[in-house]
């Protein structure tokens, strides 16, 4: 997979401490509130949507490893019509696509009048 992303950024060599400080950002919300399998599906989602074809792939195959089925990974990129997904990870998926496009579709505040 690596030689076809060879156009990407390469991050782990701009920064070292990338992998460290994305391992605190997983302890934190591996210690909070969200189901691991709920985290691991917003990973693929955010990577479909950036089209990151080794995030995709490498967040697809840890998932599938974990007991996400592959049916419901199929119909991620559609979950809004899809039945196999709840209305908590339907919230949170629309949350993590709403932060993930915010230049597209994001809002600023107009100054107001003093």
């Amino acid at each position: 997979m690596l030689n076809v992303i060879k156009h990407r950024l390469d991050v782990w060599q701009i920064e070292p401490l990338y992998r460290e400080h994305m391992a605190d950002i997983e302890k934190s919300i591996y210690s909070s509130t969200i189901q691991r399998s709920l985290f691991k599906i917003l990973r693929i989602r955010v990577s479909q949507i950036n089209k990151c074809v080794f995030c995709i792939d490498y967040h697809s195959e840890e998932t599938l490893k974990h007991s996400e089925t592959a049916h419901r990974m199929y119909l991620l990129s559609a979950w809004q019509e899809s039945p196999l997904f709840t209305d908590i990870e339907k919230s949170t998926l629309q949350l993590a696509e709403e932060t993930t496009q915010i230049s597209a579709h994001g809002y600023w505040m107009k100054p107001t009048r003093i």
